[in-house]
């Protein structure tokens, strides 16, 4: 329990009448231990047997000698008192008076003793971030430097980002400014990473169509219709961005989970990102048949931009009072993607995707193995659906969907599992489109999108966690072709995370 001063009765190993010399040679039954530093004082010495002493007014010493061998002689307040009931006010008082400026003084020197602690562990912290990226990439610096501070792009990189705390001062990530150069070819193409592990699966189940011909375009995304197609006008437009060997800048949003929620961070929080570049050979790619050539993707230039308030001295203090009562909380959406692969000739597959606690949605998509580790013929956003005839999501003892789906590509039998996304991501029925058609969706968009609440809707309430494991099965009219199939499934879990008076960070699950 922690506590800013406390005292130590030690009883005297004399009680003989008039007797003015006491010893305190007492052993405490174990080591006193501190978790910071402390300021040790003699407060007040009282002798409660050598009642001769009360009444006196004369000046009394107490001389104290330590197991170090040095002796301090310690002036003791006069007993002007004349009965024991007198003492033990006098008592009260001496000790109340003696605990308040001691306490001030432990704080402050406790705050001025973590403060030079958390400077020490950032500095240690970005010190050994360093010298393991050297470790790891032992390359020019300029590929170090994109590894460090590379952000979203939109089009052209894809990137993985881990949090391990808060950034200082940082209410929330907003955007981030690229510029990017590589070699002109109007055959090249960059391509947006679809695979957006946050709230939504890609970019083309969160906008309308407007938005994908307008807005998204200063991420570098333009609207495709047929994958893996020289002819596209999508493709052709990413071509442009490039033409003549120009530096291309792009300004996206910074997709995390945390800065997916509407609520302000508080301040001195640490915010750690760590971002990968994908291969050149996932994000390029040149549908020319006889082009060998290696392209290569160039990061010139890195801003992110972060929007910060600076509240009033008054409400500042009143956040503070309030968090020593109670921590500050975030309803937060996390993300949790994997993937499988599924081997050549295989008609049934089932994957045990999550075993400690069930999401509250599921979608699953599949693509050519080939194009998931990167190839620069094909696109590695071409989800087909490979001749599924059956899928479903086992999670806690219950089969999602209650009605299976039977379906048949072949013959367009699909439409259950065509409204379904539209019904889990709460566009069914309304005006509000993500604009995937029928035919889209039989060939390069097929995304099975399973709700697992109670309500089988994308509610914005907090579902109760449940714990159990959730299973993916999936049965084939024809064999897996050549090259196996990688089967991505992204879960979406409520989560709250509480951020307390000293910054200690807490949630309140466990995905995996």
């Amino acid at each position: 329990m922690p506590s800013n001063s406390f005292y130590v009765v030690v009883p005297s190993n004399t009680n003989i009448e008039g007797n003015r010399t006491n010893s305190f040679r007492v052993r405490l039954p174990r080591k006193l231990q501190f978790n910071s530093e402390w300021e040790v004082g003699l407060a007040v010495i009282v002798y409660p047997h050598s009642w001769p002493s009360i009444g006196t007014v004369e000046q009394q010493f107490v001389q104290v000698e330590w197991q170090t061998g040095n002796t301090v002689r310690i002036e003791l307040p006069p007993s002007n008192v004349t009965n024991p009931h007198e003492l033990g006010k006098n008592l009260y008082r001496l000790l109340g008076e003696g605990s308040d400026p001691l306490a001030k003084k432990v704080r402050s020197t406790q705050n001025s003793f973590m403060l030079t602690i958390n400077k020490a562990r950032r500095w240690a912290r970005e010190e050994y971030i360093k010298r393991k990226t050297k470790e790891k990439r032992g390359v020019r610096d300029e590929e170090l430097l994109l590894q460090a501070l590379l952000t979203d792009t939109g089009t052209v990189v894809d990137l993985n980002i881990v949090t391990h705390g808060l950034l200082a001062r940082e209410k929330r990530a907003k955007t981030s400014n690229i510029a990017l150069r590589i070699p002109a070819d109007d055959t090249i193409r960059t391509r947006k990473n679809w695979m957006n592990t946050f709230l939504n699966f890609t970019n083309e189940l969160s906008f309308p169509i407007n938005a994908k011909k307008n807005f998204l375009g200063s991420t570098g995304y333009y609207h495709t219709v047929n994958q893996d197609d020289s002819t596209d006008e999508g493709f052709k437009e990413r071509c442009k961005i490039f033409k003549g060997g120009k530096n291309a800048q792009f300004l996206s949003r910074l997709d995390f989970d945390l800065g997916n929620q509407e609520l302000y961070l508080l301040n001195n929080l640490d915010l750690l990102f760590t971002i990968y570049k994908a291969k050149d050979v996932f994000l390029l790619q040149t549908l020319k048949a006889n082009d060998v050539t290696k392209y290569r993707l160039t990061v010139h230039d890195v801003k992110i931009y972060a929007k910060m308030v600076e509240v009033q001295p008054s409400l500042n203090m009143s956040l503070y009072k309030t968090l020593e009562k109670q921590p500050a909380t975030y309803a937060v959406r996390k993300t949790e993607i994997k993937s499988s692969f599924i081997s050549v000739g295989r008609y049934e597959f089932e994957y045990n995707v999550f075993s400690a606690t069930i999401p509250r949605r599921v979608t699953i998509a599949l693509v050519g193995n080939s194009a998931f580790h990167g190839d620069y013929k094909l696109s590695p956003f071409m989800f087909e659906p490979f001749d599924l005839r059956e899928i479903s999501i086992h999670a806690g003892g219950v089969v999602y969907p209650a009605v299976p789906y039977k379906l048949n590509f072949s013959k367009d039998h699909f439409v259950s599992a065509f409204v379904d996304m539209y019904e889990a991501l709460g566009m069914a029925n309304s005006e509000r489109s993500f604009d995937i058609s029928m035919a889209q969706f039989k060939k390069g968009w097929s995304f099975f999108v399973i709700p697992l609440t109670s309500t089988l809707d994308d509610s914005c309430g907090f579902e109760l966690l449940r714990s159990g494991t959730t299973n993916v099965r999936a049965t084939f009219n024809s064999p897996i072709p050549l090259g196996g199939v990688e089967m991505i499934v992204l879960g979406e879990f409520d989560q709250m995370i509480m951020v307390d008076y000293n910054r200690h960070i807490v949630t309140d699950s466990k995905l995996g």
